[in-house]
């Protein structure tokens, strides 16, 4: 009975919440980085918008009417991406139907230094669990075929980006992150923690190591389309912004969840913000979704041992 009464607690909470942040008033759904933007400059910005139930096609000619851009339709989150004037923004602000108006935030991504000593070697001794059976979805700047992810594990390669090119990889980052999670360990190169994994690659980082929300977006609603066909069972994001605004508003946050209730288990990078000052609260988005696996950086002494691993300076932190 216990159980249950909280479980109603819960509902009802979660309910309590949705309600009063429909019910905010117009300026409230506009996301604190995005007035402070609009504040500062008249010209149009790249934002994302959420809208409830009644907000249809008709609204979004209409928008582009009055010579707003709309770039894409999240149907997934119940979005949309473009570039709208400030005025344009808060004559939607106005609207009850839409719920919340977030810039379009530049994503970077986030590289660690060293593959944790985790016992994944033991694991595949022991166990037998070397990735194998697994597709892992990867949401980052693309990844180039080595030695150590050759081309016959990369099921799939999509570019989300502005370039929308073939999805290889100029920055590099991806096909680091790929070669940490299975890298096979051949001719020299790296041996990653699931060497038998394959990958679907879907790019939403640039060759100058950052790309939009929006992008991201795009790749995960792909990625939950295809998951059956490419037997994806894991997404990993290891990339991320400064978070600015709650995770039951902030687009990217709402667009891990929705992978999470498709079924995917759903890994982000914490960030590299630990320098700052101060350094605690420096988890980036989405790592700050309870729906994710947020992952922060070691340093390992180059020992097995895990008695001397200690925390990294750069990784970010909680709560």
């Amino acid at each position: 009975m216990a159980k249950k009464f909280y479980v109603v607690i819960l509902a009802v909470t979660l309910l309590v919440g949705v309600s009063t942040t429909l019910a905010r008033n117009p300026e409230q759904k506009i996301a604190p980085d995005l007035r402070a933007r609009l504040g500062a400059h008249a010209a149009a910005v790249k934002v994302i918008v959420s809208y409830a139930p009644g907000f249809d096609e008709t609204d979004l000619a209409a928008i582009r009417g009055r010579g707003g851009r709309i770039d894409h339709r999240h149907a997934g989150i119940a979005a949309f991406s473009g570039e709208l004037s400030a005025d344009e923004i808060a004559s939607l602000a106005s609207d009850p139907r839409i719920v919340s108006i977030s810039p379009d935030r530049t994503v970077r991504a986030t590289t660690d230094i060293a593959v944790p000593t985790i016992g994944a070697d033991r694991v595949a001794a022991n166990l037998g669990y070397t990735g194998k059976g697994v597709t892992i979805a990867l949401l980052d700047s693309g990844l180039t075929p080595t030695s150590a992810v050759d081309s016959k594990r990369v099921l799939a390669s999509l570019d989300f980006t502005d370039g929308k090119g073939k999805g290889y990889d100029g920055y590099g980052h991806g096909t680091h992150i790929a070669g940490t999670i299975g890298g096979s360990g051949k001719s020299g190169s790296v041996h990653g923690i699931a060497p038998d994994v394959k990958f679907v690659s879907l790019k939403v980082i640039g060759d100058d190591g950052q790309g939009y929300v929006s992008a991201v977006i795009e790749a995960v609603d792909w990625a939950i389309a295809n998951r059956e066909r490419y037997g994806i069972r894991i997404m990993n994001l290891s990339l991320g912004h400064p978070v600015a605004e709650s995770f039951l508003t902030d687009p990217l946050t709402r667009a891990v969840a929705r992978a999470w209730k498709a079924g995917l288990v759903v890994v982000v990078s914490a960030g590299n913000r630990g320098r700052e000052v101060p350094n605690y609260a420096t988890i980036n988005s989405p790592g700050n979704s309870p729906y994710v696996l947020t992952v922060g950086a070691m340093n390992d002494l180059n020992t097995a041992d895990r008695a001397d691993d200690v925390i990294t300076t750069y990784t970010s932190r909680g709560p």
